[in-house]
């Protein structure tokens, strides 16, 4: 994005995401503030909640999440179950 090439920073960080495979919310987090500076609102909140998933008690992704509407919880997932 410094280079004010985004096709080859979403490439990046794609590649970065599938390497992590899903162990690391880092990647997640930076495709999101990607997305955010594309102005791709649905892809950011999609890779914030992807992120949260990984690190539930960051408070940065929260945040994050938050800024777009969202509340982190089971309910942002679908999903009832909350025995982390």
């Amino acid at each position: 994005m410094e280079l004010d090439d985004p096709d080859s920073a979403t490439n990046a960080i794609n590649t970065a995401i599938a390497i992590s495979n899903g162990a690391d919310a880092t990647p997640y987090m930076t495709a999101a503030s990607i997305a955010e500076r594309l102005g791709d609102d649905a892809l950011a909140i999609t890779r914030w909640q992807e992120a949260w998933h990984i690190e539930p008690h960051n408070e940065y992704i929260e945040t994050a999440l938050r800024s777009h509407g969202e509340v982190p919880g089971p309910t942002m997932t679908g999903s009832a179950d909350n025995s982390e």
